[in-house]
């Protein structure tokens, strides 16, 4: 095909695994269970999905879940969301994006700290958002931790992963570039690229035939199409594979979701030091 898939399964594994050693220590050593709260209000399909995979993830790992599955007809307003929030004794709290649109995650969000703000939304969240922060650490898995010398391209600007990931590619020494769907001849930006993080959200955007050879890949989207799941880049199957790239499913997803596990495990580990002092 024209692109060599990455292995992203066996590193979500491992990282799992090492997750799962830290809790069982914490807890032979007399410590409770992390606890992850998610509210989750309406039933979208796509997101109750993704909170069962949650919960799957964190049962593996030994994190105890507290889900506040609330049906959009319960007449749960602003301030009964609030009141959620305010009341969770837990050590790690989301709130499942997407809300109906009479109800604000950030407004609810100011009723906790941002110790439990697993997903890293507030402002001064000690936790780096979850897909920016999976995105790194493959990098990191694959040698790609220090960019010296090396230049990153960012497609996709998003509060939540183009942003969050270009701050951490710079951190790391990479010359970045951060460009997005509207960027002219977006085609010259890819010219002398070693690392390509792909997160526009539209289906097939970019084509991987554009990228400079042996570069790596990182395809953030999460796009359907005639019910399929598919990513923001596509290559054509009889080209040769002149690049890396990660897949869709199976990739950036599982990612995100190991760094979630890893955002919990570091909360409890920073409510228990703040009960010691």
């Amino acid at each position: 095909m024209g692109a060599e898939l990455l292995e992203v399964k066996d590193f979500v594994r491992n990282w799992k695994a090492e997750l799962k050693s830290e809790v069982a220590a914490g807890r032979a050593a007399g410590r409770k269970p992390p606890t992850l709260t998610i509210i989750q209000v309406g039933n979208n399909p796509a997101s109750t999905k993704y909170v069962d995979n949650k919960i799957k993830d964190c049962k593996e790992v030994g994190i105890q879940v507290d889900l506040f599955r609330i049906p959009e007809n319960s007449g749960i307003d602003q301030v009964g969301l609030e009141d959620i929030v305010y009341n969770c004794e837990t050590d790690g709290l989301l709130i499942q994006l997407p809300l109906p649109d009479y109800l604000d995650a950030d407004k609810a969000l100011k009723y906790t700290t941002i110790w439990k703000d697993v997903d890293g939304f507030m402002p001064g969240s000690p936790y780096s958002p979850a897909t920016a922060k999976g995105i790194i650490k493959f990098l990191e898995g694959r040698g790609l931790g220090d960019g010296s010398g090396k230049n990153a391209l960012v497609i996709g600007r998003s509060k939540i992963v183009g942003r969050p990931v270009a701050k951490m590619l710079l951190d790391r020494n990479w010359t970045v570039t951060v460009a997005h769907s509207k960027s002219p001849d977006l085609w010259k930006q890819l010219l002398g690229k070693h690392l390509i993080i792909c997160a526009v959200g539209k289906a097939e955007f970019l084509d991987l035939r554009q990228v400079p050879a042996g570069c790596t890949v990182i395809d953030v989207g999460t796009n359907f199409v005639d019910g399929k799941l598919v990513g923001d880049c596509f290559a054509h199957e009889e080209d040769n594979a002149r690049c890396k790239v990660t897949p869709v499913p199976g990739g950036v997803g599982l990612l995100t979701r190991a760094a979630l596990l890893e955002n919990v495990v570091e909360a409890w580990n920073n409510q228990n030091e703040n009960l010691e002092v």
